[in-house]
């Protein structure tokens, strides 16, 4: 299974958009969220990978 490519971790000292502040300021429209918004989110879209029923395509 494979994911957005777009879709990105950053962790460090900083935290949240804080550690993201230059890949943000690279991609404008970008959010960044908690992994656990995160997992929210995209949750119903990995279902639907994992049963087939998923369009094709990314992002």
């Amino acid at each position: 299974m494979s994911f957005c490519n777009q879709v990105h971790f950053f962790a460090g000292v900083c935290a949240g958009a804080d550690a993201a502040k230059g890949w943000l300021d690279q991609h404008p429209g970008a959010r960044v969220l908690p992994v656990a918004d995160a997992y929210d989110v995209e949750r119903p879209l990995i279902e639907q990978i994992r049963s087939g029923t998923a369009e094709t395509g990314c992002c």
